[in-house]
């Protein structure tokens, strides 16, 4: 049979755990027939622990009857706890006490001896392909938490901010109406103007981000449109203008109207 060749970095990691010698020789054998990399083979559960402290296979065949204090289902429990690495059993025994223990232990699959290179092959195949599946579910779990975290801090802090500028904004219109009816305060209204302008800019930054998280949530539908470079540099402008307003600076941009970005 025709085995497609795999560079010796893209090969599998396999770590046998059998106390049998013939029979763990055996193993290695047709694994290597079949393109995979034995990590090491060992006879007990214990020496089995001690190999993951070094290195990480991405299987381990465990047979239940090992030698030492601990079967392979108690190692494959432990294996799943520390290492989240999947474990086929090898077992010559299929009755209903060992199965129940088994099923506990959710293992990647069951092999009983003695088995040919085809089964072999397919199950580890099918281990790994279901390893590889969920994965890619953990991590993307993991990005929408992330996602939605961030979409939570965001609003969290849009609405903080919005609510103190609103009021800054009810002031300086206050002010202003204020200051309107005093002739002599002549200086004071373009101030006023400034922090007015300055507000509404920062609240629609704010509002800008609270459409941000609406985005990422898929609230809102996004539509491609010309913005005016005119509208864009007025923003910048009036930031700009309110810091140097006391240093009788005055910032002025000259912007045809038909410029457009997108």
């Amino acid at each position: 049979k025709y085995m497609r060749k795999i560079s010796e970095k893209d090969k599998k990691k396999i770590l046998i755990v059998e106390d049998e010698e013939i029979v763990a020789k055996d193993i290695e054998n047709q694994l290597i027939k079949l393109n995979y990399h034995i990590l090491s083979s060992v006879v007990s559960g214990e020496e089995a622990m001690e190999v993951l402290k070094e290195a990480h296979p991405d299987l381990i065949l465990m047979d239940i009857l090992l030698k030492g204090n601990m079967d392979g289902i108690e190692t494959a429990e432990k294996i799943q706890k520390q290492y989240r690495i999947p474990v086929i059993y090898l077992s010559a025994h299929s009755d209903i006490q060992t199965l129940q223990r088994v099923k506990k232990s959710e293992p990647f699959g069951y092999i009983i001896k003695p088995f040919n290179e085809n089964i072999l092959h397919s199950t580890i195949e099918l281990a790994l392909h279901r390893h590889e599946l969920e994965n890619l579910k953990i991590q993307k779990q993991a990005v929408e938490e992330s996602n939605r975290l961030k979409t939570d801090f965001i609003n969290q802090i849009g609405h903080e901010i919005r609510t103190p500028l609103t009021s800054i904004l009810g002031f300086a219109e206050t002010i202003q109406r204020i200051i309107k009816l005093n002739k002599s305060l002549d200086k004071l209204p373009m101030t006023a103007d400034k922090i007015i302008d300055s507000s509404e800019y920062l609240i629609n930054v704010l509002n800008n981000i609270l459409d941000m998280s609406k985005i990422e949530a898929r609230k809102i539908k996004l539509n491609k449109e010309k913005l005016p470079l005119r509208k864009l540099i007025s923003g910048l402008e009036i930031l700009e203008n309110l810091s140097v307003i006391n240093k009788n600076i005055t910032i002025v941009t000259d912007i045809e109207d038909h410029i457009h970005i997108y």
